[in-house]
């Protein structure tokens, strides 16, 4: 006969479990967003976004990741996303930087045609769309 108190430390886990994924799918929507409206000449730009917890990562990464040329993030940029991200929780902070010494030319001052309201602050107005689809992609 299960207990009442079984079914809550289960019912407990698996809301935990899934504000988990939710953080984990948060993250990572918003870094792909973010580096799909970075410009692109080179790659290096939009190899150099990092994801970190604990404080921004400001590293930067040579040499140029050739991937990063497309629209999405390469296997390379998701495999330094990987380790952190998946380490997320609720109540995580996690930190999306690019350290190259232009990046906030290209944020803020419209230093790129390509992207002439910047990266981050256009994805940031999506943050309420993004988290209502991760809870929805979790739930299912």
């Amino acid at each position: 006969m299960k207990s009442f108190a079984a079914d809550l430390r289960k019912f407990a886990q698996a809301t935990e479990r899934n504000l988990n994924d939710t953080v984990r799918q948060v993250v990572l929507e918003l870094g792909t967003r973010i580096v799909q409206r970075s410009p692109v000449d080179t790659g290096r730009f939009r190899g150099n976004w990092q994801i970190a917890a604990g404080g921004p990562d400001v590293r930067t990464n040579e040499p140029f990741d050739k991937q990063a040329l497309g629209s999405q993030p390469s296997a390379t940029t998701f495999d330094r996303w990987k380790g952190e991200v998946n380490a997320a929780t609720i109540g995580s902070t996690l930190y999306i930087t690019n350290s190259l010494p232009y990046a906030a030319r290209l944020e803020y001052e419209g230093w790129s045609q390509q992207a002439p309201a910047g990266m981050v602050r256009v994805t940031v107005t999506e943050y309420e769309q993004i988290i209502r689809q991760a809870i929805a992609k979790v739930k299912k």
